[in-house]
């Protein structure tokens, strides 16, 4: 693997915790939590719910840049870049579930699992 592979997993590894400490440690991710788990109460005990979402969609959308400008120079760039991967996206979701980190941790890994000897056989079959 090029070092450029590996820095980029350990920029995502420092980026995730620090995403996941913020989120489970800091007053802001309890009221994030608080405003995802009950909006009405969270509005009631004065926390600000229309803030607290658009900080977090805000967030959200400055990691799916950042992740793409990173990623770009890996998986490279063409008119049908949005389709080809969407299709990887969409069973992330699916299969690590919308509310769990640790799900969509598990799911790529378990995707790549079932991928790999496929792509792996068709390749040798292709050959041959």
């Amino acid at each position: 693997m090029r070092s450029t592979g590996l820095i980029l997993i350990a920029l995502a590894l420092a980026i995730t915790s620090a995403l996941v400490a913020g989120l489970e440690y800091t007053r802001f991710g309890a009221q994030v939590r608080a405003a995802v788990d009950n909006e009405r109460m969270a509005r009631g005990l004065g926390i600000d719910v229309d803030r607290a979402f658009a900080a977090t969609f805000a967030l959200g959308s400055g990691l799916a840049g950042l992740a793409g400008a990173l990623a770009i120079e890996i998986v490279g760039l063409d008119p049908s870049f949005a389709f080809t991967y969407l299709v990887y996206v969409l069973i992330v979701v699916s299969v690590g579930g919308l509310g769990s980190i640790a799900g969509s941790f598990a799911a790529p890994l378990c995707s790549a699992s079932a991928t790999s000897p496929a792509n792996i056989t068709c390749r040798r079959s292709a050959r041959s």
